[in-house]
């Protein structure tokens, strides 16, 4: 069997920490969860600040599930660069592994704008859930002054919770498995409506029922899909479903932006978890100004609430910005309201 995908989670809680510079804003409770703060720089009290600059800090904090690491995120957004040294462990009473160590950024440092900073992993053979972040905000020996409080405003694990397997053995065999249709036994349709001949993707029960929820109860339930060696798809095209069974093989997905969305919404409906959070991952790398409102008016057409909520809080952190762009003038006026809201909430947290 292959791996399992990866799965990307934010702080469950915080365990210990050096400073904070306030109980509620600012504290160290900020980075839990997703990201309330990125992608704007700011001195933001929705950020955890140390009490003080100039100093050392630390902060550690648990994941609800434990995994093999593939890949550390952590969103820096004021002042980024100070974080030294990462370590893990499985358990409060385990000491910590050190897994990265190096000199902070300093170039980061000066140049005003928020990161999401991502500290791969070779692979590990052991699972963690706990994680420490040592932060170096002193003056250097070359008499460099750190500017300022560095602020995180979330940080993000991403690992499998069974040992991954290397690529090469499993994901491109899948592949070829579903590409070549060797030893299939379930055929998709996709009837045009027309009369005219149908399309045709064939796969594997077994597979498809070891990834999706969806089709594990179509084949193991008294729907009559159970018992039929071909089932008839009329709710999303051939090319985003055949997109999607690559991705249930091959635990892989080259995601076109204008693919993003629609793909979310097959994923969505054949409960396809991971899928959906690797469109969110492709939409949040993928938004800017320019291309927000074109995301929304799909994300509403498509009616996937979850990603029209992010773009509208992408656009209100964004507001001087987008307000003064050329889209503006594109979004409705239900939408535009929305934006005003989410602006005005966080005015009011802070």
């Amino acid at each position: 069997m292959p791996s399992s995908s990866p799965l990307s989670q934010f702080v469950h809680s915080v365990e210990a920490f050096s400073s904070q510079y306030g109980n509620r804003k600012w504290s160290a409770k900020c980075v839990i969860g997703p990201p309330s703060v990125y992608p704007t720089h700011a001195d933001d009290p929705r950020a955890w600040a140390p009490k003080k600059y100039h100093h050392m800090e630390y902060i550690e904090v648990t994941f609800q599930t434990a995994v093999f690491p593939l890949e550390l995120q952590v969103y820096e957004t004021y002042i980024p660069g100070s974080i030294v040294k990462i370590s893990m462990r499985a358990s409060l009473n385990d000491p910590w592994t050190e897994v990265y160590q190096n000199a902070r950024d300093e170039v980061a440092a000066m140049q005003d704008v928020s990161r999401i900073w991502r500290v791969p992993f070779g692979g590990s053979d052991q699972k963690f859930k706990h994680v420490r972040l040592d932060m170096d905000n002193t003056m250097s020996t070359s008499g460099f002054v750190w500017p300022s409080w560095s602020e995180l405003d979330a940080i993000c694990l991403i690992g499998t919770t069974s040992k991954q397997i290397r690529r090469t053995e499993i994901q491109d065999a899948y592949l070829e498995l579903f590409e070549k249709a060797l030893y299939a036994d379930i055929v998709f349709f996709f009837p045009d409506g027309k009369g005219a001949k149908s399309e045709i993707v064939k796969a594997h029960r077994g597979l498809l029922a070891s990834r999706s929820v969806y089709f594990a109860k179509m084949f193991s339930s008294g729907m009559k899909e159970s018992e039929l060696q071909r089932v008839d798809i009329t709710d999303v095209s051939i090319r985003l479903f055949r997109h999607m069974l690559e991705y249930l093989y091959s635990f892989d997905a080259q995601v076109l932006n204008e693919d993003i969305i629609p793909l979310n919404k097959c994923a969505d409906r054949y409960g396809v978890e991971d899928l959906k959070v690797l469109c969110r991952e492709k939409l949040e790398k993928a938004l800017n100004v320019d291309n927000s409102v074109d995301f929304l008016k799909q994300a509403i057409e498509l009616k996937q609430s979850a990603l029209e909520q992010d773009i509208i809080r992408f656009l209100s952190r964004n507001y001087e910005a987008f307000f003064g762009s050329d889209t503006f003038g594109e979004i409705d006026e239900k939408s535009l309201r929305k934006v005003c809201k989410c602006i005005g909430d966080d005015s009011a947290q802070s």
